[in-house]
């Protein structure tokens, strides 16, 4: 469940239609020019670069459209190149919580979040208490302002009040 600004959002209940499970010839070259040059800074000790690429992809396709997940600009896209190639917790595809990273950082480009009162990625713009409440720091999405999980790190409840207006 997602409170925000006054307003809950739920899941609907009804399935989406089954998307495509892996990269095609066209997806592939496609994620692989979201990078932004921070690869290096990352630590990844998973796989190989581009088997990580499409095995996140596929993954991250088993709750997004793929095509959202390829058009620039879409929520989806700009959590998937963050996701990729921007986090600093560089995730591989086995973690447990990399499909709820995902979500949450869907959740944080859809509702604006650069622009948000507390926490925003934004440093300078936007305030907290402590850092590990930034969202799309390297710190777990549960620690994240607003975020209430469970004792298994599975997430319970986004609770942004006023943030995203």
């Amino acid at each position: 469940m997602l409170l925000c600004a006054g307003v809950t959002y739920a899941p609907s209940g009804t399935p989406s239609s089954t998307p495509t499970g892996s990269p095609t010839s066209i997806a592939l070259p496609k994620l692989l020019n979201m990078n932004t040059g921070a690869t290096s800074r990352l630590q990844i000790d998973c796989q190989d670069t581009t088997d990580r690429i499409t095995d996140i992809y596929s993954l991250i396709s088993t709750l997004s459209d793929p095509q959202d997940v390829l058009k620039d600009g879409t929520p989806q896209y700009k959590a998937t190149k963050w996701l990729l190639y921007e986090d600093e917790r560089g995730l591989c595809p086995d973690d447990e919580f990399l499909l709820q990273r995902y979500t949450m950082a869907v959740i944080y480009f859809a509702f604006g979040g650069r622009k948000w009162r507390n926490c925003s990625s934004m440093v300078n713009n936007s305030p907290c208490v402590t850092e590990s409440e930034r969202y799309l720091s390297k710190e777990s999405e549960c620690d994240w302002f607003g975020s209430k999980c469970n004792q298994k790190g599975l997430m319970k409840q986004i609770q942004l009040g006023k943030n995203c207006k």
